[in-house]
């Protein structure tokens, strides 16, 4: 199974560079892909299993 691993970003490191809404939006995009693709190889395993 894959296991995601939120990351925290330490503030100092960002200071004086705002963070846009499209930089947070791409992140959440990509853990969103990442569940996604979990959930279809779960179901393909489960699918795959009961026949």
């Amino acid at each position: 199974m894959t296991h995601l691993r939120v990351q925290s970003r330490n503030d100092s490191e960002h200071e004086g560079t705002p963070q846009t809404d499209s930089l947070h939006d791409s992140s959440v995009n990509h853990t969103l892909i990442a569940i996604a693709q979990e959930v279809a190889e779960l179901l393909k395993t489960c699918l795959s299993s009961t026949s």
